[in-house]
């Protein structure tokens, strides 16, 4: 396997956790847990991070996925308090791990892509 297949993989894996997540956060904040009045309000905060990088995921370009991988911090650590306290537990794992693995993907697409 040649180092552009690689990247082309880890871009394809990064594609599929980004629209997981935001599918995590979607099916969580509007069907499993509403949060009452303002679910249109919370649902607009808890995706709007994410969808500012929405007209790069379908680039080849390395630099959004950098910038990606900061904004997911603010996920992950919401993933580890929500798995470590309160009712959501659930929602938490799922967050983190998910957060996580496209950490990952989105940094190995950065290495093998400058490679």
């Amino acid at each position: 396997m040649t180092i552009t297949d690689k990247a082309r993989y880890a871009l394809q894996i990064s594609r599929i956790q980004y629209f997981a997540i935001l599918a995590v956060i979607g099916l969580w904040t509007l069907w499993l847990e509403p949060p009452g009045e303002a679910t249109t309000a919370v649902m607009i905060v808890r995706c709007t991070p994410l969808l500012l990088f929405l007209p790069f995921i379908f680039k080849d370009v390395v630099r959004p996925f950098l910038w990606l991988c900061f904004a997911l911090t603010f996920y992950f650590t919401s993933g580890v308090v929500n798995a470590m306290t309160g009712p959501d537990v659930v929602y938490g794992y799922f967050l983190s791990l998910l957060s996580c693995g496209l950490f990952i993907s989105s940094m190995l697409f950065a290495r093998w892509k400058n490679s």
